[in-house]
């Protein structure tokens, strides 16, 4: 034990640490949630739905109930895999929140940067304060106030480049995979985090190359390549489910997530960066948007990080990631001089860096470079000769400084006022009471809600959710191009002057058909919840006159208040809303009531549904009131696709497929069809997105990848264990 002991002693005093601030999530059995943690508050019917095989198209996962393509299908490892059956085997989300987020959050940084320093730096001692340096700098706890998935991926970023590092010094084929498989884990989590850690990784491959080169050690450069090549291969295979999809649909670098503007310039200043301290952190808790002054002890950060270079100028390593936190502050510091159009520049041309809408993610750089070089200084501290006792004591007082500057910034998590996700959540009654009526309810229908959902909200495949101001923007647009469409003035001051449009989509004379179309069973309006900010569903739209809304829906003749028995939620339904996908003999149209006819389908997945037509005898429309997307296709019997000119688009933007028995008996035989009596005929089709058969592909060799590397881990481990039962009777025997 004493053995244990010493040889494990860092580990044993950094998870300690962990465990005093972070202790809310790791012994508190209650809910937390706040920012992109919405999955934390799911139901558990909804981690079943998301627990199922990689689609290319998504319902509402994402965010839009109206069906997009999947741009976060890189996450189904972490959330789909590990998230989704961990909630449905556990039955709680409190566990796999735990599992899967919260204590990965608290101490992978810590452990992993830990070994990096460790490894680098031959120094225990600097690694500790190291470590502390990359797990509770204020960036890093910032990610973790609600940012859970970029918070992971942070932490395992020093593991990675320590097991990379080391793969290429020992030349081990064993490391390199292991780098690879790491690698795939934390690219689940958040593959913009991985992006930058491949850059690094490709960096210290050049740094070792152009090293052997200087050395005149040429037998070097092939192994360096090799094994720093493996690492890069195994992580593509592995995230082929993926990356071929949308690669091939030329979505890789272009998709919701990445197309948007540059945004946060006036946030980010090269003070921040160099201090490593966000602009938003008050000592206490976030105020967002708001540039706070930063502490004058925070300038010890960057002195201390420059004198570990100066004592340690001979080591290349730390040269290495003294360029690495250089580069994390010139990019941190966003459009701040020097080089202030360098940041546009580069989201506008160079690949993938449009993923990175504002600089935060590049404080990562800043931390792992000031980790390591804090750790060196610690280390020649550590290495100083001292004859007198208050020299001695003196030396420990400057590690007790430092750590203490690190430490000191998790007092808000450890008592709670940084509010965020280190506050508990329950789950409000009315919620639990209308999950419960959709969860009984088979049919498909969606779910509007106004003026926004919350992360209570319930939805699965079967019951999307959508908001007016977040998915109607695109119709509004169209509506008003109409001239059926009408303005209106809201005798109303607490309604934003430019959010009319939310409400006067739904007043218009076809607004009946617009929640019909869009299969809309239920719009409900949310408690509102002023003294839970984060619960509060009408402050984030600036539609927070809820008695306004309230009368608004009532007056609408369409629709019907409802009593679902709840206490604060307010509930109309809509009793004659289309399904997703049903057949009508004339172009379906918004601006008018269009006959429809059910016909019989079923859901496979997001992807792909099976169709059942009968008695047709003239041309059809097949309507499937789902976002409009060229690469949804209708295949006859599974077997034959029809033509791409007869997939339309509706006003709502939605998919119509044009059909014509006279087509099909002229084109097809006999067996892909059959022919009743009265001349009509019956089929069956396959609604299918054409992508999703790249993802399949992808997915094998994803899946065969990781077969073969565990295979292969398995084998060499248990070479190990055989060595050294080997070894032990060759001991017993002398």
């Amino acid at each position: 034990m004493v053995h244990i002991i010493k040889k494990y002693y860092p580990v044993m005093i950094l998870v300690l640490i962990a465990l005093i601030t972070h202790w809310r999530w790791i012994f508190m059995n209650e809910i937390f949630s706040s920012g992109d943690t919405s999955q934390f508050s799911w139901f558990i019917n909804t981690c079943r739905d998301i627990y199922s095989s990689p689609s290319a198209w998504t319902l509402d996962t994402s965010g839009s109930g109206f069906g997009r393509i999947n741009f976060v299908l890189s996450m189904y490892p972490s959330l789909s895999l590990m998230y989704g059956s961990l909630c449905t085997f556990f039955q709680s989300t409190i566990i796999a929140s735990k599992l899967v987020y919260l204590v990965p959050m608290a101490i992978l940084s810590l452990i992993g940067s830990f070994m990096l320093i460790s490894y680098l730096l031959k120094n225990k001692t600097a690694a500790i304060v190291g470590a502390l340096v990359y797990g509770y700098n204020v960036p890093a706890l910032v990610l973790q106030t609600g940012t859970a998935q970029w918070a992971v991926a942070y932490g395992f970023t020093p593991l990675i480049l320590y097991l990379f590092i080391k793969s290429i010094d020992n030349k081990k084929l064993i490391l390199s995979l292991i780098v690879g498989l790491v690698g795939f884990i934390a690219g689940s989590y958040d593959f913009r985090i991985l992006y930058i850690v491949l850059w690094i990784m490709l960096f210290y491959v050049v740094y070792k190359v152009f090293s052997n080169i200087k050395n005149r050690n040429f037998k070097r450069i092939f192994s360096t390549l090799m094994f720093g090549i493996i690492p890069f291969v195994v992580m593509f295979l592995l995230n082929s489910f993926w990356i071929m999809p949308f690669y091939l649909s030329d979505t890789l670098f272009h998709n919701v997530a990445f197309d948007r503007a540059l945004f946060g310039s006036h946030f980010f200043y090269l003070s921040h960066a160099v201090t490593l301290f966000h602009p938003y952190w008050t000592g206490e808790s976030l105020k967002v948007f708001t540039v706070q002054q930063i502490p004058f002890y925070f300038w010890l950060i960057p002195n201390i990080a420059a004198l570990g270079l100066i004592f340690n100028y001979r080591n290349k390593k730390v040269w290495f990631f003294a360029f690495i936190a250089a580069l994390g502050i010139l990019l941190a510091k966003q459009e701040d001089n020097p080089f202030p159009h360098l940041y546009l520049w580069l989201y506008n041309h160079f690949p993938g860096f449009n993923a990175y809408r504002e600089a935060s993610k590049f404080y990562m750089l800043v931390a792992l470079g000031y980790s390591v070089l804090i750790g060196a200084f610690v280390k020649s501290l550590m290495q100083i000769k001292v004859s007198r006792n208050y020299f001695f004591y003196a030396r420990y007082l400057i590690l007790v400084v430092i750590a203490s500057v690190f430490i000191w910034n998790a007092k808000p998590l450890f008592t709670g006022e940084i509010g965020r996700l280190f506050n508990t959540i329950s789950l409000p009654a009315d919620y639990k009471i209308l999950a419960e009526i959709l969860e009984n309810d088979t049919q498909f229908s969606r779910t509007l809600w106004f003026p926004a959902l919350s992360k209570w909200s319930y939805f699965d495949n079967l019951h999307p959710r959508y908001v007016i101001y977040y998915d109607a923007y695109a119709w509004y647009l169209e509506f008003k191009k109409n001239p059926k469409y009408k303005e209106h003035v809201y005798n109303t001051t607490k309604v934003a002057p430019d959010l009319p449009w939310n409400f006067e989509v739904l007043n218009q004379s076809f607004s009946d058909n617009f929640l019909d179309i869009t299969s809309t069973k239920y719009i409900v309006i949310p408690p509102q919840y002023k003294d839970t900010p984060d619960d509060d569903m009408f402050l984030g739209t600036s539609i927070n006159d809820r008695p306004f809304i309230i009368n608004f829906f009532d007056n609408l003749n369409f629709i019907k208040r409802i009593d679902i028995g709840t206490k604060d939620m307010v509930a109309y339904e809509n009793f004659n809303y289309k399904p997703l996908i049903y057949i009508t003999e004339e172009m379906e149209t918004v601006y008018k009531k269009v006959p429809y006819k059910v016909v019989d389908y079923k859901y496979i997945n997001a992807a792909e549904y099976t169709i059942e037509i009968k008695n047709i005898n003239k041309p059809l429309y097949l309507n499937f009131n789902n976002t409009y997307a060229k690469d949804w296709a209708l295949e006859l019997e599974g077997k034959h696709q029809l033509s791409d000119k007869d997939h339309l688009q509706t006003d709502m933007q939605f998919n119509v497929f044009y059909i014509n028995p006279t087509d099909i008996i002229k084109n097809y035989s006999t067996e892909s069809y059959t022919k009743n009596t009265d001349g009509s005929i019956n089929f069956n089709l396959r609604l299918y997105y054409i992508p999703q058969d790249l993802v399949n592909i992808g997915t094998y060799i994803s899946l065969a990848t990781f077969i073969g590397v565990f295979i292969y881990l398995i084998v060499y481990i248990l070479k190990i264990v055989f060595r050294a039962k080997r070894l032990k009777f060759k001991i017993i025997g002398k």
